[in-house]
């Protein structure tokens, strides 16, 4: 059962790529656009990386 499971979350995009899209979703949601009025939001980073590596 542990190797389907491990088959199940291979990677098919490399670690660097990977990292990048973290780093920008992160990015998206701790410096928002402020004058279209919304607020950095750490949780909602943080569900959409979880979603991702899911």
């Amino acid at each position: 059962m542990f190797i389907e499971e491990q088959k199940r979350h291979a990677l098919t995009i490399s670690p660097e790529t990977l990292a990048y899209i973290i780093i920008h979703i992160g990015e998206s949601f701790l410096y928002p656009h402020l004058s279209d009025g919304i607020e950095p939001d750490l949780d909602r980073a943080m569900k959409a990386v979880r979603s991702l590596l899911r």
